[in-house]
């Protein structure tokens, strides 16, 4: 999103010229079956059905996915439906071994998967059929995977993609494969594994801030911040109960969810299609999960423009401002040179002050994410951050009540587990052959001696109470998330306002560029209905 800090600057327009190609290369699975759930199967099945109700025909979908055409089991699941033995399920309480006890493996059904989902195959593919695209194509990257946080203390923000066979690229690596792409070529990137945050830097040369915005055309939409986890990854099967990123994102430019349920309209500028930043925004407004989405528009801004620009920085831009940006057309730079000076805002602004200069876009973010948490006041950074910081105490004191009630429970099972060992020693070996006959033979025993325990019932609600406290703070979290994300918004409106005080015309006109690839459609201009 963005203020209008260049209202005269002349932008190409998005047709699509006769000719051109749309290219989409999705990335999706885990890293092995046990991380690959069938979420990210079926996000990839939901993004087909998008691109066949949307995009135009000729479309050349290439989609990478875990094991590819192994015919090995690669996708988890969970198998509801077939209960356990009540001995099994107690005894799996009794020993806190319940993880993994409903999962199955089948193999993937992406019909028409490329192949693996390794990165030697994605680095093949970009050789093969990246390098050759021309300005007239276009690319449309999606990765629906699991990510992991930066190795390198000293760059946090170079985070990793988790590709199959435990393998790894990170921000740095996957920037010098775009690379590979003629700088002209309209890169679209969406990613919703966890800390994909950090592929934001995709927008500078070679993925550091400090080399500078990157003359390539690209730009992404990101899951959540590079220092956290995302939402979304399940082996349940029942896509209603779905809630991650790409669902939203791809449901506001559907109109539908993925279970075909309408969805609020994100036409936010009313051009009559709904463009990626909108998409994005909708989901800073809609979604309700754990996710702080981030756009390269935004590591853009919090790299080259400040709330509180000094008074040298100001003094520098103005005389920048009035030189003609390097490569610039005559058009662009009577563009520059006839902005006007104005103060610079920060966050804390008046929120009048900071709607007034908002896109479409962000305003829509800033009144309906303020409608849902109730705020009114115009110092509404400051009531938003007293919202979360309440929120945040309110967590703390929930933490604590339910590391009390957690050790009670610990406690209990503790000593229902040692009756348990005591009448049936051999339970403590699950593969001693004599445990497996004790619960074939004599569930029922076993079933009776953990139910008529004198801490059963005292065990069972103190988990109960666990689970809605957990419940809970959960809610809060969401809730406190969507603090976040109305902060960061404003923050990025009053970024935005000041980037001609802070940066010279070339960054400037580089901003202008990437807000309109944002503004992009997944059906090109041309053919909008």
């Amino acid at each position: 999103m963005r203020s209008s800090v260049l209202p005269v600057l002349i932008v190409a327009a998005l047709v699509a010229p006769a000719g051109a190609d749309d290219f989409i290369l999705t990335v999706g699975g885990g890293y092995s079956p046990s991380g690959n759930q069938v979420s990210l199967e079926k996000n990839v099945l939901f993004f087909g059905r998008v691109l066949e109700e949307t995009a135009p025909a000729g479309v050349r979908h290439t989609i990478l996915f875990a094991d590819g055409d192994d015919p090995r089991r690669d996708v988890q699941y969970l198998d509801v439906e077939s209960p356990l033995p009540r001995a099994l399920e107690l005894l799996a309480r009794v020993f806190n071994e319940t993880d993994h006890q409903f999962e199955r493996y089948r193999d993937h059904e992406i019909p028409n998967a490329a192949d693996a989902a390794t990165t030697r195959n994605l680095i093949d593919w970009f050789d093969a059929v990246g390098r050759t695209l021309t300005g007239d194509d276009r690319l449309i990257i999606y990765v629906t995977a699991h990510g992991g946080a930066s190795d390198d203390k000293k760059r946090p923000r170079n985070t990793r993609l988790h590709l199959w066979d435990n393998d790894d690229i990170t921000v740095e690596q996957f920037a010098g494969e775009l690379d590979r792409i003629a700088p002209e070529v309209p890169v679209v990137i969406v990613m919703v594994q966890c800390y994909s945050g950090g592929f934001a830097d995709l927008i500078f040369e070679k993925a550091n801030d400090s080399n500078g915005a990157t003359r390539h055309n690209r730009c992404g939409f990101f899951a959540t911040s590079h220092d956290r986890v995302a939402a979304g990854c399940t082996p349940d099967i029942d896509e209603a109960d779905y809630r991650e990123y790409s669902s939203a994102f791809w449901a506001a430019i559907l109109g539908r969810s993925r279970v075909g349920e309408p969805v609020a309209n994100a036409d936010y500028d009313g051009d009559g299609v709904v463009s990626f930043a909108e998409a994005h925004a909708s989901v800073l407004i809609h979604s309700d999960t754990i996710d702080i989405p981030v756009a390269t528009s935004d590591a853009f801004l919090r790299s080259f423009s400040r709330e509180k620009p000094g008074s040298s920085t100001l003094l520098a831009n103005q005389a920048n401002r009035r030189r003609e940006p390097s490569g610039a057309t005559s058009e662009e730079s009577q563009a520059v040179v006839a902005l006007k000076p104005f103060d610079p805002l920060t966050s804390d602004a008046d929120v009048s002050a900071l709607l007034a200069v908002a896109d479409p876009v962000g305003r829509a973010v800033v009144e309906q994410l303020s409608e849902r948490l109730g705020l009114i006041r115009s110092d509404r950074a400051a009531e938003a951050r007293e919202l979360a910081a309440g929120i945040e105490e309110e967590r703390k004191r929930l933490r604590g009540q339910i590391g009390r009630l957690n050790r009670d429970s610990r406690r209990a099972r503790g000593e229902i587990e040692k009756a348990v060992l005591a009448e049936w020693p051999e339970l403590a070996g699950h593969w001693n052959p004599e445990a497996r006959r004790l619960v074939s033979e004599e569930p029922d025993a076993i079933v009776a001696l953990i139910e008529s325990h004198p801490r059963f019932d005292r065990w069972e609600e103190l988990d109960s109470e666990v689970h809605e406290l957990e419940e809970r703070r959960s809610d809060l979290e969401r809730q406190w998330v969507k603090c976040q994300r109305l902060l960061a918004t404003l923050e990025t409106i009053a970024l935005a306002h000041n980037l001609p005080l802070t940066a010279d015309s070339g960054l400037i006109l580089r901003y202008e560029s990437l807000c309109e690839a944002e503004s992009a459609s997944l059906v090109r201009r041309a053919n909008a209905k």
